[in-house]
């Protein structure tokens, strides 16, 4: 936008100044080029690249306010009944937290919801595992106030034992399921920050461990087919507002290396807290 056109070398000459794309590898770059290019993101003429009718129909409204922009508005959802009655929107936030297939029944009466303004629900791997010592600790805090010291103490009723005898704990539910004892963090309902609830025909712990072992093998967590395989599985959030530009692989890696801390999950399996 400000030089109206640029070689893709000069472009990244300017970029290198920045750290987060000091890591780009040329094959990278090119490959990028290619694909804004192939989609019509950039317009390449004379060796030099210039906006795309793509990126202008997408970003161009308003003077391109949105592509300068720090913040983009929030994604919003539509919320409809299953006979199409419109109930209002949600924030992408609020959305990929809720269970899959979920259904939206109209209430009889009362105040509407309020969507959003919850607390973070991924507080990440680290403090998982402060939390999991506060359980297994007998510290008596004298800081938190009463209803925060009686939190503790529940949970140091219900887990402290069992907490206490190793790491990860499997524990059987059911025929059907067993909670894996975790405090590694984690998404969505059946993965929780504290646990895993692995369900499924047969499960059972001698099967939970048989799968543990093999997670534990040299190098499975730093393989190429692993990490690939668990980057596959991870939903495509929307985390900026220039990632749909990206190619569909880049997209994964963006997402995954928000979303996955493949670190932590190998200490866990191991036994590391």
């Amino acid at each position: 936008m400000q030089f109206g056109a640029i070689s893709a070398e000069r472009c990244f000459e300017l970029l290198a100044r920045v750290p987060d794309f000091r890591g780009i590898t040329p094959a990278e770059r090119t490959h990028l080029i290619e694909h804004l290019t192939r989609e019509e993101y950039l317009l390449e003429s004379g060796g030099l690249l210039s906006m795309g009718t793509k990126a202008e129909r997408i970003f161009g409204r308003k003077n391109f306010s949105e592509m300068y922009a720090v913040f983009s508005n929030p994604v919003m959802y539509g919320v409809e009944t299953e006979t199409g009655r419109d109930l209002g929107s949600l924030e992408q936030d609020f959305a990929d937290r809720l269970v899959e297939e979920i259904v939206v029944r109209e209430g009889p009466g009362g105040q509407k919801p309020r969507w959003g303004g919850y607390l973070p629900q991924i507080p990440g791997f680290e403090i998982c595992q402060q939390v999991r010592q506060i359980i297994v600790d007998t510290t008596d805090y004298r800081d938190p106030d009463a209803a925060a010291r009686a939190a503790i103490e529940t949970w140091r009723a219900d887990l402290g034992d069992l907490l206490r005898r190793s790491h990860p704990i499997a524990a059987q539910q059911d025929d059907r399921a067993v909670r894996l004892w975790t405090f590694a963090g984690g998404w969505k309902a059946v993965a929780d920050n504290s646990a895993l609830r692995i369900e499924g025909d047969g499960v059972s712990h001698a099967a939970v461990d048989e799968a543990l072992a093999k997670k534990r093998a040299a190098g499975f967590w730093e393989s190429g087919e692993t990490q690939t395989a668990i980057r596959a599985r991870v939903p495509p959030f929307r985390l900026s507002k220039f990632q749909r530009a990206l190619p569909p692989e880049a997209q994964t890696k963006f997402v995954a290396r928000s979303f996955l801390d493949l670190e932590g999950a190998g200490k866990v399996v191991a036994g590391a807290s």
